[in-house]
């Protein structure tokens, strides 16, 4: 039978030590993580819409934006009429508010659903949008866009305690006056 020293020993008990102290402050750390992406939220942006095009000509009095829409979450989410348009002024996404003059009561979108529509806004809303920001010539909308659909988890578009995600489509540019 083998002895070992106390030096051995020691040697042993320090290299136990050294790991339990680092798998406590890697745990630590883990958690430390994990709590601080909790309080820090960010709504999730799932990506529901799918545009026609990546380049949208916009005619001089209404822009039709063709899109798809599919639920593939796994659950039930509920939203607004449609989808708002956004714009990237940097390398920030802004919601134009033209957007929100028109509301409805909304709907339940189950898990799996898909369907295709469009979206239309009035080509003067997003010029005078784009003019009260300061963005741009005034003559002309061109730009990087996309549609955001804000929705809820579950079936009640009111719950409090739903939590919130956002539908974002694909980036696309719109193209005014049309070619």
């Amino acid at each position: 039978m083998r002895e070992y020293s106390r030096t051995n020993m020691a040697r042993t008990c320090t290299a136990i030590e050294r790991a339990t102290v680092a798998a406590i402050v890697s745990l630590a750390s883990l958690l430390c993580v994990a709590s601080c992406q909790t309080l820090q939220y960010h709504e999730p942006y799932l990506h529901l819409l799918q545009t026609d095009s990546a380049e949208v000509a916009v005619t001089r009095s209404i822009v039709r934006i063709g899109f798809s829409f599919a639920n593939m979450t796994g659950k039930p989410i509920s939203g607004g009429c449609g989808p708002l348009l956004e714009t990237k002024i940097g390398d920030k996404w802004k919601t134009l508010p033209a957007n929100s003059l028109l509301d409805c009561l909304g709907g339940t979108f189950e898990s799996g659903l898909i369907f295709h529509t469009e979206f239309e806004m009035l080509t003067s809303n997003i010029v005078e949008d784009l003019a009260l920001r300061g963005v741009g010539d005034p003559k002309s909308i061109d730009g990087v866009y996309r549609l955001r659909w804000p929705f809820v988890e579950g079936r009640d578009l009111h719950s409090t305690k739903a939590r919130p995600v956002s539908g974002v489509s694909n980036e696309f540019h719109l193209l005014y006056p049309a070619p």
